[in-house]
C-alpha cells in the first residue's frame, strides 16, 4: 500500500510503503545563511551579522528554517512571521532574519567559537514556539542513545508522519572495519541542517537538506536558497553508548580510508499537538486542532485496529508515526505495532497478563502485567525484545513515566501503595514504596499521570471510584491535591500536555482543567476546549515533547560543539527555481502562462512565488528575474 500525502504544493511527495521504500519532499522550506558579517554595502546601507560571522549558528539558523516555514504556512504569529517579509531571498529581510537568528542564538546560549549542545536547541525552539503559539506544537529531540540509533528512515517516517525536521551529523574518529562493522571512536562535532527530501528504493538512498552553511562567498546578503544533497548509505557500526555497542547508522559520503566519517545522530522534530481516543477492539481516532497550511485539514481522522485482535490498551510511538499495543486475541497477550499509514500490524513480544502500556521517554516500551509485574521491552532489539522484568512488591492497576525522574509511578488498588520503579538503559531497577494516603479514595480501574518537565513533580491518580482527581507526591505523606470534577461516576483516564493542562475522560464526555491565577484546577469552557469532540467511555491521551537527552552523554565535548563550516562534508549543491512552474528545467513562456492564468488571489497555487496569498506583479518580478534555464 503506497499512502500520498500532498496539497497545495507544499509537500510534493510523501509516501510510505516499507521501511526500505518510501519517499519525501517538502516545497517552500527556507534556506537561511548561518554566516553573516557586518559591515556596508557596496549598493548602499549597512548589514548586521552574527557573533563570529556566524561560524558555529548552525543549531539557530536551521531552527529559523523551521519558524520562517511555519509561520508562512498557517502561523503567521510565529516570528519571523508571515507578514510583507515573506519572500525571504531578498535582501529587505536580510537584516530582520540576523536579528531573529540573534534572539535564538540568545536563547540556545550559543557560543561563537563552539555553537550548541543539543539540550540548548530544544530550550530554543521549546520556549520560541511556547511564546508565540503556545499549547500548539510537540518539540521533539531524539539521540543516538540506548534503545534507539536514528538513521534515514526514521527521520523520513517522522516527516512523512506530518513533522517538520532538523538533524544533526556527527563527526567520528574513523578506527576502521572489522567484523563487518565500521569501528568509530569520539565524536568530535556536528553540524544541523534541515530535512528537505529524501527517497529510498530498496538499498539506494538519496538525501537533499537545507545547509545554513552552504554559502562561503558573500557574507552580507542571503545566498539563493539550495538543496545540498550528500551520498548516504546505511552501515552497522561499532559504537558504545550504555547498553549496546551495535547499531545501524547512516553515513554521509563514507569513504573507509578516511580518518573521519559523517553519520546521522540525532533530530528534532516540530510537530502540531494530537489527541487519541482509544475505542477498545475498533480503532484509534486521531484529533489534530491544528494544522500547517498545504498539508491536512484539522479535525479527527482513525486508524483502525485489526478486526481480528482484541486490542486492551494502546500508546503512541516517540515519533507519531504510529501505536504499540497490547493484545489478547491469543489467550496470551502480544505486544504489537501498528502503523499509521499502512495499516500494517507487527508482532513485537509476548508478555503474560499484560493491561496497560506506555513509552518511556528513553523510547523503550513498558508493560504492566497483572501478576504484579512491570516488563520492559525494546522494540529495536529483533532478537530479544524483552529487556528485562521486574517482580513489584503489590499488584499494579495503573502507572506513568516519569521524564523527569525516569522512574515509573505504579499504583496499587489492592494495597493502597504508590511505588517508583528505576529505569535505566539496562532494564529495571530498584522500587520505593510509599502508602497512600488513607482519605484517597479508589477504585479498581485505576488511571496515573505525571507532570511533564518544567510543570511539577505531582503524580495525579484518578479511578472508577469517585469524580476526583489526586495529586501525590514523591516522599510527601501528610498533603495531597484534590480535583473535584463535574460530573458524577468515576474517571476513565486522565492525562497532561507541556503546559500541565488537564485531560479527562468521563463517562459523560471529556472534561479539560487549567490552573487558574490561585493555582487551582478549573474546568475549560466547551467552547475553548481543544479535543470536546472525543466520544463518552473512549481511553484519550495527548502527545508530548520529549526528548532521550543523558547529560552524561550529551554534554560530552564532542556533543556540546558544532565544526567549523569549511571542514564539512561537501555534496551537490542545487539552486532553487521556483518559478519553473511546469518543472521542466526552464522558466520560459510555459512558467508564464501558468502565472498569468492564477493572477489574482490565489492561496496556496505554486504561481503564488512569495507565498503571500495572491498572485501579482511581485510574482511576476520572481519570474523575469530567473527567466532561462534553471542551472
Amino acid at each position: 500500500m503506497l499512502t500520498t500525502s500532498a496539497a497545495l504544493g507544499n509537500i510534493e511527495y510523501a509516501s510510505w510503503q516499507s521501511p526500505s521504500l518510501w519517499a519525501y519532499k517538502i516545497k517552500y522550506m527556507p534556506d537561511f545563511d548561518q554566516r553573516r558579517m557586518a559591515g556596508s554595502l557596496p549598493q548602499g546601507g549597512f548589514s548586521f551579522g552574527l557573533p563570529g560571522n556566524g561560524s558555529y549558528y548552525c543549531v539557530p539558523t536551521s531552527a529559523m528554517n523551521l519558524m520562517a516555514y511555519i509561520a508562512q504556512h498557517g502561523f503567521p504569529a510565529v516570528s519571523p512571521g508571515a507578514g510583507s517579509n515573506q519572500y525571504w531571498m531578498g535582501q529587505p529581510p536580510y537584516n530582520d532574519v540576523t536579528f531573529e537568528l540573534l534572539d535564538m542564538g540568545i536563547i540556545m546560549e550559543t557560543a561563537s567559537d563552539a555553537g550548541t549542545d543539543g539540550d540548548g536547541e530544544l530550550a530554543g525552539v521549546t520556549e520560541w514556539l511556547g511564546f508565540y503559539a503556545p499549547g500548539v506544537f510537540d518539540v521533539n529531540r531524539w539521540y543516538l542513545a540506548p534503545g534507539h540509533a536514528p538513521n534515514l528512515t526514521t527521520l523520513a517516517g517522522a516527516a512523512i508522519n506530518g513533522s517538520l525536521v532538523n538533524f544533526a551529523y556527527g563527526k567520528y574518529e574513523n578506527a576502521g572495519e572489522f567484523a563487518g562493522l565500521i569501528g568509530l571512536g569520539e565524536r568530535v562535532g556536528g553540524h544541523v541542517v534541515t530535512l528537505s527530501s529524501a527517497l529510498r528504493w530498496g538499498p539506494a538512498q538519496v538525501l537533499s537538506v537545507r545547509d545554513p552553511a552552504d554559502d562561503s562567498v558573500n557574507l552580507q546578503t542571503q545566498s539563493t536558497f539550495a538543496n545540498r544533497s550528500y551520498e548516504v548509505e546505511d552501515h552497522g557500526v561499532f559504537i558504545c553508548v550504555p547498553g549496546d555497542c551495535s547499531q545501524t547508522m547512516t553515513m554521509l559520503n563514507y569513504d573507509p580510508d578516511a580518518d573521519y566519517v559523517y553519520m546521522i545522530d540525532s533530530y528534532l522534530t516540530i510537530k502540531p499537538r494530537q489527541g487519541y481516543a482509544f475505542v477498545p477492539a475498533n480503532e484509534v481516532i486521531i484529533y489534530q486542532p491544528h494544522a500547517f497550511q498545504g498539508w491536512s485539514t484539522p479535525g479527527p481522522s482513525a486508524v483502525p485496529l485489526p478486526r481480528h485482535q482484541a486490542v486492551v490498551d494502546l500508546v503512541a510511538m516517540p515519533d507519531g508515526d504510529g501505536f504499540y499495543y497490547i493484545d489478547e486475541s491469543e489467550g496470551v497477550a502480544g505486544i504489537w505495532s501498528i502503523n499509521s499509514i499502512t495499516g500494517e500490524s507487527t508482532s513485537i513480544a509476548t508478555v503474560d497478563s499484560a493491561q496497560q502500556i506506555l513509552v518511556g521517554a528513553n523510547r523503550l516500551v513498558y508493560v504492566l502485567t497483572g501478576e504484579a509485574q512491570v516488563v520492559c521491552v525494546n522494540p529495536a532489539a529483533e532478537d530479544e525484545p524483552v529487556a528485562d522484568s521486574l517482580f513489584l512488591p503489590s499488584i499494579g492497576n495503573g502507572f506513568a513515566y516519569r521524564d523527569q525522574t525516569h522512574e515509573l509511578a505504579v499504583v496499587s488498588f489492592w494495597d493502597h501503595e504508590l511505588m517508583f520503579v528505576q529505569t535505566g538503559p539496562d532494564g529495571l531497577g530498584a522500587v520505593e514504596v510509599q502508602d497512600l494516603p488513607v482519605t484517597l479514595t479508589l477504585g479498581e480501574h485505576v488511571c496515573v499521570a505525571a507532570d511533564p518537565p518544567g510543570v511539577g513533580d505531582t503524580i495525579w491518580i484518578a479511578s472508577d471510584g469517585a469524580p476526583v482527581v489526586y495529586g501525590v507526591r514523591k516522599n510527601v505523606f501528610d498533603s495531597f491535591e484534590v480535583v473535584e470534577l463535574p460530573t458524577g461516576g468515576g474517571v476513565g483516564c486522565i492525562d497532561l500536555d507541556d503546559s500541565g493542562r488537564l485531560y479527562v475522560g468521563t463517562d459523560a464526555g471529556p472534561l479539560e482543567l487549567v490552573r487558574n491565577a490561585d493555582g487551582d484546577y478549573v474546568v475549560v469552557p466547551e467552547e475553548a476546549m481543544r479535543y470536546r469532540d472525543v466520544p463518552p467511555g473512549a481511553s484519550f491521551s495527548v502527545s508530548r515533547s520529549r526528548t532521550n537527552f543523558d547529560p552524561k552523554i550529551h554534554l560530552a565535548p564532542g556533543w556540546a560543539t558544532n565544526l567549523d563550516p569549511d571542514t564539512l562534508p561537501e555534496g551537490t549543491i542545487v539552486a532553487d527555481c521556483v518559478a519553473d512552474l511546469t518543472d521542466d528545467g526552464d522558466v520560459d513562456a510555459s512558467d508564464l502562462a501558468v502565472l498569468l492564468g492564477a493572477w489574482g488571489p490565489n492561496v496556496g497555487h505554486t504561481a503564488d512565488l512569495d507565498e503571500d496569498g495572491v498572485v501579482n506583479a511581485a510574482d511576476l518580478a520572481i519570474l523575469l528575474g530567473t527567466w532561462g534555464p534553471c542551472r
